[in-house]
Formats: structure tokens, sequence, C-alpha cells
């Protein structure tokens, strides 16, 4: 019994346990540490992580904006129809305010504008108010055919106009729809 005793004094002084007190948490100083740590790593990963969003959220609405492209000139040649795609204003008439959203329509009689009689094929919500899309044009409108009749471009930029990020599609008189790896400034 007394080699028992003994063993275990030596083993509780040995780790600095006392047998009365035994800890069941943290201690101030091990929260302090701890709490350095992760703030020190997210200094460090926020740039990344930035950078990352900017990435992920350039691709995904230049993404967009060439299927959605695609998806007007697939109909304006399968329904021979005039199909317009561009940013519509209060009074439902193209300008050149890529950032606040645009639409996809049948343009009839009055080409640029949304009509009683036009129908709406699609519809995009504004992008983060951080990042700018530019157009050549304030439309972009296919013939049946499958023309635009003039080429023109569209460019996002994730937080600054000269962000190395920035994307572009360009689109060309015959209604080809293409990524630019050069894109321009916004």
């Amino acid at each position: 019994m007394d080699r028992i005793k003994l063993i275990q004094a030596l083993l509780l002084t040995t780790l600095m346990i006392s047998p009365m007190y035994v800890s069941k948490g943290f201690n101030l100083i091990e929260v302090v540490i701890t709490m350095a740590v992760v703030t020190i790593l997210l200094l460090v990963m926020r740039p990344s992580w930035v950078y990352s969003m900017a990435y992920s959220r350039a691709s995904a609405e230049i993404s967009t904006i060439y299927q959605d492209l695609k998806f007007g000139r697939h109909l304006a040649v399968n329904n021979h129809n005039t199909v317009t795609t561009c940013p519509l204003d209060q009074a439902n008439q193209c300008h050149n305010d890529w950032t606040q959203g645009y639409a996809v329509f049948i343009d009839g009689a009055t080409k640029g504008q949304f009509d009683d009689d036009d129908q709406l094929l699609l519809e995009r919500g504004p992008i983060d108010s951080k990042d700018l899309i530019r157009s050549s044009r304030n439309q972009v409108r296919f013939t049946p055919d499958g023309f635009t009749g003039n080429t023109g471009s569209i460019r996002y930029c994730p937080l600054s106009a000269d962000h190395p990020l920035r994307r572009q599609i360009t689109i060309s008189a015959t209604g080809g729809i293409r990524y630019n790896n050069k894109p321009g400034n916004c």
C-alpha cells in the first residue's frame, strides 16, 4: 500500500497535478494566446480571401452574362424574332448602366425599348456594389438570323476599374460571343 501511495505522490508531483485540484477549463493565459494566434491567422489569410472572393464573383458574373447572351441569340434564331439584352431605365428604355441589372426580351415594334407587346424572357438584378460593368453599347440586339450588326464588348471589373481579375466578353457583328483574355479597364 505504501508503495502505491508513493508512486501516486511521485506522479502527481511530476505532472504538477494536485490531488485536490484538477483543472476543468482554460486559464486566462491559454485563452489570450489562442485568440492572438487566431487573430494573426485571420490577418494573414484576409488578403487571399478577398482576392478569392473577387475572382469567384467576377467569374460567376461574366459567365452569367455570357450564358444570357447565348440564350438570347439562341431564342432569336430559333423563334425568328429580334431579341434584345440591355439594362432598362424607369421608362423601360435601354441605357448603359449595366451595374443595375439587365433584361433579355423579345423586342417587337420599338427597338431598344421594352413595350407592353414585348415578351420578357429573363431579368437579372444588380451586381455587387463594389464592382463595375462597362459596355461599349447600351444593348445587344440579335436579329432573327443571329447577327448583331455591330461589334461590342462587356467588361466586368471586381473592386476597381483596373483590377487584375477583370473579365471581358466580346460580341462580333455576326453574333459570335467569346471571352476575351486581355480585357481593357472598366
